[in-house]
C-alpha cells in the first residue's frame, strides 16, 4: 500500500491516494471528492451556523450591500453539492466576522500557511 498524500488546510484535509476529503469544520466526516458536482464560496449568517442545512441562510449580495444592515455577522464557507444532491459545508472562517471587515485574501493566505 502506498503512503497517502495529504493536502492540509485548517478546515479540510484532502487525501489524494484514496480520493477523500476529511472535513474538520462544517459537515464533519470523510467524503469522496470525486463526487463533487459543484462548489461555491458563500457567507452564512452567524446565527444560523450549524442549526439547519448549510448555507440556507446566506447573506444577500448586490448594490448597496443590504446584508450589512440586516445580517452584520457571518461565517465564510464553501457550499459543496455532491452528485447525490446532498449539501456539505466547509467553514473557512473560524470566528464570526462583520461583513465589512472580511478580507478573503487574508483568509486564503492563512489557509495556505497551514
Amino acid at each position: 500500500m502506498q503512503n497517502p498524500k495529504l493536502i492540509l488546510f485548517d478546515s479540510v484535509v484532502f487525501n489524494t491516494t484514496d480520493k477523500t476529503m476529511h472535513i474538520l469544520d462544517g459537515s464533519l466526516g470523510f467524503y469522496d471528492y470525486r463526487h463533487i458536482k459543484r462548489a461555491v464560496i458563500l457567507n452564512e449568517r452567524a446565527n444560523h451556523r450549524g442549526k439547519s442545512t448549510p448555507f440556507l441562510a446566506v447573506v444577500p449580495k448586490g448594490p448597496g450591500r443590504p446584508g450589512v444592515l440586516l445580517y452584520s455577522f457571518l461565517y465564510v464557507g464553501i457550499k459543496i453539492v455532491m452528485a447525490d444532491h446532498s449539501i456539505l459545508a466547509i467553514y473557512i472562517s473560524k470566528e464570526k466576522h462583520r461583513l465589512e471587515r472580511i478580507n478573503i485574501g487574508k483568509i486564503k493566505q492563512r489557509q495556505k500557511k497551514s
